[in-house]
């Protein structure tokens, strides 16, 4: 099976990996938390976890545009290709809806 995928389709399958991978780091360096000679391990860690979801928000709007104006696909898979490139923005705001309405 011989895929041929342009570079927005590739950006949008990786997009939504990007922020995950801040979670993972995030898991990771929360239990340097409460140690005071490694808390700087935490607090970058933090700090790259932050910029990692911040960077796949703006990759994921910036990309959506592109995949508008750019991609020459039946409506509906271009719909899809949204999808999938909006999904950690999808799963942040069912997130935050959760938390709101508990």
């Amino acid at each position: 099976m011989n895929l041929k995928l342009n570079k927005y389709q590739k950006y949008a399958l990786l997009i939504p990996i990007v922020p995950f991978i801040g979670i993972g780091i995030s898991l990771l360096t929360d239990r340097y938390r409460f140690f005071l000679e490694y808390h700087w391990i935490y607090s970058t860690g933090k700090m790259f976890c932050f910029a990692l979801w911040l960077l796949g928000f703006m990759w994921a709007i910036v990309n959506s545009v592109y995949i508008i104006n750019n991609l020459k696909l039946k409506i509906k898979y271009r719909v899809m290709w949204l999808i999938i490139n909006f999904a950690t923005v999808i799963w942040f705001l069912i997130m935050i809806a959760i938390l709101l309405l508990e």
